[in-house]
């Protein structure tokens, strides 16, 4: 009877395997993972064989084994039990390794986005090891200014721009200084011997740049980017090129990247790029470091990774790459809107309204508005207007001291919305001078 029973136990023991391998061949015939399937394979059939081994153990009860006997059933089912273990935690390793493989292949394929992007409508090429992920750009302005600088250290900024810049210096105990932007009554340029004076302080170690610039909207030439860069190369200083507003630029204008123009800006920049500007996905959480220079990235590595913002969520791959390989014609449309947008409010200004001015635009859906004819405290203006009509716009001083007199507004919105803020904006503006 024992024989009989061993025997039956034994033919299915194998039927069951059999099956388990056909089925697991099966399931991955569309994979090159061989190392994946055996382990899988054997942990499976570990798992039958302990089961087979319980079953034996059970019959044992209603048989009569000798010693020698019992011996080798135990000794079966103790190894079964091993192998088990064994198998499963060396199916665990190579599962976790797997997942880990696929995780740096989808980052791969992400980054090949921005790299054909780049390459394509910034003739840019960016080689994909010099790229991290982080959560966004603002995350990586802070932990570059963590890790780069030390405490009570210069970062140099050109104001006016953007407001959390200031935000990510002075959280971070670094002193801001300002080479200010100095305006002609028309247009803004780069005094050079007071940025180059600030840069050659033994305390300035950072310089954040905004390229183009908010809220000016410009886009600086290659000789002035190549200037900038020399200038904090000359006086070992660092630059943080924030290039989030890079592809919304007027229709035929296109903005330079700062690490494109020259050996010197690529080894001495950290370029931060992200789609979420252009796309109107900040809500994704998603963005890119770009560092040629390995021991600066190594350094921009620890520190996104130290303060935990280097991790992708899977709804910010996949919005990524949706973004740069299939949304360009959309984009070009939405540059075109903005651009008649623009235009309207540009001419509907000039008709309406003699006593404020529109600084020249290339890039970026804000216009920069100079109303120091109206008033000079752009804070009072902007909390009047929107008592009085219900528009919102920007104080200038938010953006720095000299842009106190200035007003930004965002015009990337439907034109009949457009058309309705403007309107707000004229009354505003008579209501305020005829108070």
């Amino acid at each position: 009877m024992s024989s009989e029973i061993m025997s039956l136990e034994m033919d299915v023991f194998c039927l069951l395997l059999l099956i388990r391998i056909l089925y697991q061949m099966y399931i991955n015939r569309e994979q090159n993972d061989h190392w994946n399937y055996f382990y899988h394979t054997i942990a499976w059939a570990c798992v039958y064989l302990f089961m087979d081994a319980i079953w034996i153990m059970n019959v044992k009860r209603f048989l009569t084994f000798s010693k020698i006997q019992s011996g080798i059933f135990n000794s079966f089912y103790f190894c079964s039990l091993a192998m088990l273990v064994c198998s499963w935690y060396v199916y665990a390793q190579k599962t976790l390794h797997s997942a880990v493989l696929k995780d740096k292949k989808i980052l791969v394929l992400t980054f090949e986005a921005y790299q054909n992007w780049w390459e394509r409508r910034h003739h840019f090429y960016m080689e994909k090891e010099w790229m991290m992920f982080v959560t966004g750009v603002v995350p990586a302005i802070s932990s570059v200014v963590r890790k780069v600088t030390t405490v009570g250290e210069n970062v140099l900024i050109m104001s006016p721009v953007y407001n959390i810049f200031y935000n990510s210096i002075l959280n971070n105990g670094r002193h801001v200084l300002s080479s200010d932007l100095v305006f002609d009554g028309k247009e803004y340029h780069i005094d050079f011997e007071d940025l180059e004076r600030k840069l050659a302080l033994s305390q300035t170690t950072l310089m954040i740049f905004c390229n183009p610039h908010n809220p000016i909207g410009k886009i600086w030439d290659k000789e002035t980017l190549q200037k900038i860069g020399d200038l904090c190369a000359k006086h070992h200083v660092t630059v943080l090129s924030d290039e989030i507003h890079c592809d919304i630029t007027n229709p035929q204008k296109e903005y330079i990247p700062f690490a494109s123009v020259s050996k010197t800006n690529l080894e001495n920049t950290i370029m931060c790029i992200a789609p979420t500007k252009a796309f109107n996905m900040a809500g994704m959480q998603t963005a890119c470091i770009v560092v040629a220079n390995e021991v600066l990235r190594h350094k921009v590595n620890r520190g996104i990774n130290t303060d935990e913002v280097a991790e992708p969520n899977s709804f910010a791959i996949c919005a990524t790459k949706a973004a740069f390989n299939q949304s360009e014609d959309w984009l070009n449309e939405l540059n075109q809107y903005i651009q008649n947008n623009k235009d309207y409010a540009i001419s509907f200004i000039q008709k309406e309204m003699n006593d404020v001015y529109i600084v020249p635009t290339e890039a970026t859906y804000l216009l920069w508005i100079d109303c120091h004819k109206v008033c000079m405290d752009s804070v009072e203006l902007t909390s009047f207007i929107r008592e009085q009509t219900g528009l919102y716009v920007s104080d200038g001083l938010e953006y720095g001291e000299n842009g106190k007199a200035f007003i930004r507004m965002n015009v990337a919105c439907p034109f009949e919305r457009l058309k309705d803020g403007l309107n707000r904006f004229k009354e505003g503006i008579y209501l305020y001078q005829n108070k």
